[in-house]
Parts: structure tokens; sequence; C-alpha cells
């Protein structure tokens, strides 16, 4: 019974690998989505689903006293757990990128409106903004200035493959725009 469980928590620390960015544990649990979604429809983390079934688990296979106390006490608590293996660094990033998201959007939205074309607005917005969101509105610019698909060059914003990224529903909004030839500035 004992090493099953340990094989079921092995597994879990597997899927967790897994469902990370470049096997990051850190990055297993995506941040609440803001994109819209139709009401009554939720979101369900794969890390609390994961450390809940483990616990279920491991309340069933352990014997009475110990079993449903050390389940109750891994689903409860092995996703802040999880959270907290977030390297610091890449917590601060995502943090910053959050705060610095409604004023991109603003001022992006302003140079559009003001007529700027697209790679000269990311360009100001991201010379206004320091840190991750400038840099990443950098390489947007960048990338349109080359040529490069609209929709491979917003994919930068919203940090490649990463699901959980603060901007990626931006970057999603705003690729869509661009390619089916929607005014970006309503987009933003």
């Amino acid at each position: 019974m004992i090493a099953l469980a340990a094989l079921t928590a092995a597994a879990t620390v597997l899927v967790l690998l897994s469902t990370g960015d470049r096997g990051r544990l850190g990055r297993a649990l995506p941040a609440p989505a803001t994109s819209a979604r139709p009401s009554g429809t939720a979101r369900i983390d794969p890390g609390v689903a994961v450390c809940a079934l483990t616990g279920v688990v491991v309340a069933l296979l352990l014997p009475l006293p110990v079993g449903p106390v050390l389940g109750a006490a891994l689903a409860a608590a092995g996703p802040r757990v999880i959270r907290r293996l977030e390297p610091r660094a890449e917590r601060r990033q995502r943090e910053q990128l959050t705060a610095d998201l409604p004023l991109a959007l603003d001022l992006l939205a302003s140079c559009l409106a003001g007529g700027a074309p697209l790679p000269a607005a990311a360009r100001a917005v991201a010379a206004a903004l320091p840190g991750p969101a400038g840099g990443r509105l950098a390489g947007v610019a960048a990338a349109l200035d080359v040529g490069s698909p609209p929709a491979e060059a917003w994919s930068l914003l919203g940090g490649g493959a990463a699901p959980d990224d603060p901007l990626g529903p931006a970057a999603r909004a705003l690729a869509r725009a661009a390619e089916g030839g929607a005014p970006v500035a309503r987009a933003v």
C-alpha cells in the first residue's frame, strides 16, 4: 500500500513536470485566466486537480488513521507548495507583466488611435515601458519590421507557448486582428 502511494506521488510530480513550461515545476500551475469564457464554465487548474486526486488515492490506500489525514494534507497544501517552487525571478517577472499590462494596452491603443502604424506603435510603447513588457514589445516591433507574419510576431508578446503568461490573451487578440484585417486598435 505504501509503495502504491509513493508511486502515485511520483506520478503526480511527473505530470506536473510534463505540464510545466520547459519542465519547470513553478509553471505547472497556471494563473487564473482573464480571457472571456462563456458564463458557467470554469478553468480547472491541472496542479490542483492532480494534488486532489493524489490526496484521494493516498487516503484510500494508506491505513485509516494515517491515510485520510495525509491525503487531506496533500490535497490542501500540495498546490501551495508547488507554487512556491517557481523561481523568484520568474514570479517577479510575471507579477511585473501583470502590473504593466493595462498601461501597455492603453499606450498601444492611444498610439494606434493617433494613426501610428503597428510597428511604430509597438516600438513607442516598448521605449516607454521598462522591464519585460517593453522588451517583449520591442521584439514584436523588430519582428514586424523585418516582415514576419503578424501572428508570429505577436506570439512574442505572449511568451510563446506559455499558457499562463499575463500578456497571452492580448497577444492572441492582436494576432487575430492583424491576421484577419480587423482594426488592431479595436482589439486593444
